[in-house]
């Protein structure tokens, strides 16, 4: 049965409330709630109060970001509906004041619970606090709302990444969640990371260990709330609205693409076959906002709603696909690099070492040395140790692959009224990866990187690296025929030595 109403509809005069709502994700989903449902009533938004910065400066911060510059330009008045509740998803009852919870618990009728702490590597008393209590904190404020419709919990399709094929289902536990909930409050934080591993078992981290908690959290509520679970994969910038190619966080292929595209990535731990899942941000919101306005329709039940957020389509590439692609967009649009751009995968740890110290590490040094020479800040080396640390937390993910059932996630934009397709459809077939990157990487340079040179400038460099390049790779063949020839080497030690030559002298 088709709903009576539309998504706009729906929302027209209902409060939202948003914990998570200054990420990337929040951000989106605020923006299109309010520019594609203009009668939505007010969005209150989960923020964390700054030492020394006004509320309200906060909010006209917020408010300026350029996220909502197409927002400002059709409906100026719509940012008014923005309120910033002082709050702490990692504090008990949220951080709330009593005067803010009981607003909250007034007014509201939509919650989106989309806050997380999305580091894989958080002490795991931190993790806990952050993203299972929080949750069961987020809950304890929904069950003593008088006008509560739906509670969308916004997890990851990773949160059970033990499993290799994953179904749209809330799988077993890994454990009791108020009992880890507990343990975080009482026991000392050095005791439990020494036990860290043995409690994670099969879990890769501390992320995916503390999401699949959370789920539970949700689930165990039930009976008692209208809730639904959303479950995107690897979240990546905005596709097309309102500003395609957008991010603030280098998650994802665009993180991979420009460290590679400045210079300062040679080698990655990577398996080249394995796929990585990728869904647009702005796609996540439209479909956070359709699976909402979906169970705002559905009768009562005691089961729950799943949705495997994820495109199983063209933006489900293998890291070689991402790789190529990647480079022919730097290629086309590069960025300011040290060097020329290059990649090379390896799934052994200690072939990685060996690159990663010969390669990446020596050029960065050389880097900041170049740079106290200049008399500036050296800061290549420290760039290198936090690759270092991301490559070894991200290896069990880059190693790995994953399949992941989403008809109920596709079957909503055959649920969706037709006066809703325009705003609200998204589609990942026959997605031309090459025009989905070059505007993630032009925003990247413009919003993140915040780049003062300009694109010809960018271009000639590359060119020059790209002249280096060609000359270094002619030097290291004609050592080897060189090499082969005076010490007449075998055919097969001639093939590696030219293959180490041109890994070691290009950089």
């Amino acid at each position: 049965m088709k709903p009576l109403q539309s998504i706009p509809e729906y929302f027209a005069a209902k409060n939202v409330f948003i914990t998570g709502g200054t990420g990337l994700l929040g951000k989106v989903i605020t923006e299109k709630l309010l520019r594609s449902c203009p009668d939505v009533g007010d969005i209150y938004l989960l923020v964390r109060t700054r030492k020394g910065v006004d509320p309200g400066d906060r909010l006209k911060e917020y408010c300026n970001h350029v996220i909502f510059d197409l927002l400002r330009t059709v409906q100026p008045d719509a940012l008014n509906k923005i309120k910033l509740i002082r709050g702490n998803v990692a504090e008990l009852g949220l951080g709330l004041s009593s005067e803010d919870r009981q607003l909250l618990q007034e007014h509201v009728h939509i919650i989106f619970n989309a806050a997380a702490s999305v580091r894989f590597d958080d002490p795991l008393c931190k993790a806990i606090l952050t993203n299972v209590r929080s949750t069961r904190e987020v809950v304890d404020l929904a069950l003593g709302m008088k006008n509560l419709q739906v509670l969308t919990h916004i997890s990851t399709a990773y949160s059970n990444s033990q499993i290799f094929d994953i179904e749209e289902k809330i799988y077993p536990a890994p454990g009791d969640w108020q009992k880890f909930i507990k343990a975080a409050e009482t026991l000392d934080p050095f005791l439990l990371d020494i036990i860290t591993k043995r409690m994670l078992g099969k879990i890769p981290n501390t992320y995916v260990f503390t999401k699949s908690l959370a789920e539970h959290v949700i689930n165990d509520h039930r009976h008692l709330l209208p809730v639904v679970i959303h479950r995107p994969s690897v979240v990546f910038c905005v596709g097309k609205e309102p500003i395609p190619g957008y991010t603030d966080n280098f998650n994802g292929p665009t993180g991979l693409i420009l460290a590679v595209g400045k210079g300062i990535m040679k080698v990655a731990l990577v398996d080249g076959n394995s796929l990585l899942d990728c869904i647009p941000s702005d796609d996540v919101a439209k479909s956070v906002i359709i699976v909402t306005w979906k169970r705002g329709f559905l009768p009562s039940s005691d089961g729950i709603e799943v949705y495997n957020a994820c495109t199983n389509g063209s933006l489900r590439s293998t890291f070689n696909n991402i790789k190529d692609h990647g480079l022919a967009v730097i290629s086309v649009t590069p960025v300011s690099c040290v060097s020329y751009p290059t990649i090379h995968y390896t799934q052994s740890k200690m072939i990685y070492m060996l690159l990663f110290y010969s390669m990446q590490l020596s050029l960065a040094i050389f880097m900041d040395l170049f740079l106290r020479l200049q008399g500036k800040k050296p800061m290549f080396v420290k760039v290198q140790r936090k690759l270092l640390l991301a490559t070894h937390v991200l290896s069990y993910f880059s190693n790995n692959a994953w399949s992941f059932h989403n008809k109920r996630f596709l079957k909503l934009q055959k649920d969706i009224l037709d006066c809703d397709i325009r705003n609200f459809q998204y589609c990942f077939e026959d997605t031309d990866l090459f025009l989905y990157y070059s505007p993630a990487i032009k925003a990247t340079r413009q919003y993140l990187l915040h780049e003062n040179v300009t694109e010809e400038t960018a271009k000639m460099i590359y060119d020059c690296l790209y002249l280096l390049y060609c000359f270094l790779s002619s030097t290291a063949v004609w050592v080897a025929l060189w090499a082969s020839y005076t010490y007449s080497l075998p055919h097969k030690l001639l093939s590696v030595l030219i293959h180490v030559l041109q890994t070691v002298l290009i950089l």
